[in-house]
Formats: C-alpha cells, sequence, structure tokens
C-alpha cells in the first residue's frame, strides 16, 4: 500500500542538484531537480503490509504536519489523504 499525504504550509529544503547533461537544442544545461530550494508539500510512505502500518504512519505524519484540507468542491474541509494499493 502507499499513503500520499499534502501539508499545510510546507517546509522549504535545500537539495544537492544533479547534472545530467547539457540540452543541445536550448544551449542550457539540464539540473535535476531545477531549483536548489524545493517546496516539500507531499509526503508519501510506500510498501506498508497493513492497514495497522498505513494508520502508524499517519499518526506519526500528522504529530509533526497539519494535513491540507479541501478548499472546495465534494471534498470541501476533508483532510488531503491517499491510500493506494500497489
Amino acid at each position: 500500500m502507499r499513503l500520499t499525504v499534502h501539508i499545510e504550509n510546507a517546509p522549504f529544503e535545500t537539495r544537492v542538484q544533479k547534472n545530467l547533461g547539457y540540452d543541445k537544442i536550448n544551449k542550457i544545461v539540464v539540473l535535476k531537480p531545477k531549483y536548489p530550494k524545493c517546496i516539500m508539500n507531499t509526503l508519501t510512505v510506500r510498501n506498508l503490509r497493513s492497514m495497522a502500518e498505513v494508520n502508524k504512519e499517519l499518526s506519526y505524519i500528522k504529530d509533526k504536519y497539519k494535513v491540507a484540507k479541501w478548499k472546495s468542491g465534494k471534498k470541501k474541509d476533508q483532510e488531503m489523504i491517499y491510500i493506494a494499493n500497489q
């Protein structure tokens, strides 16, 4: 199973950029990630085996971060939490 959670007031994270090569058409260096400071607004946990593990990880995430809520539509005021079977 895979757990994906969107968080509010997401922190910026500094990451190391890797040089992937040179784009001959646009004549620029291609870096990944594109910018050194990235916003971390989505957390994903993979390879969870049961709903008990999903709930354990979800409670840990909720202790550290505030989960974002839908602002409009059918899911208004519900938390942005996704659980998918892999």
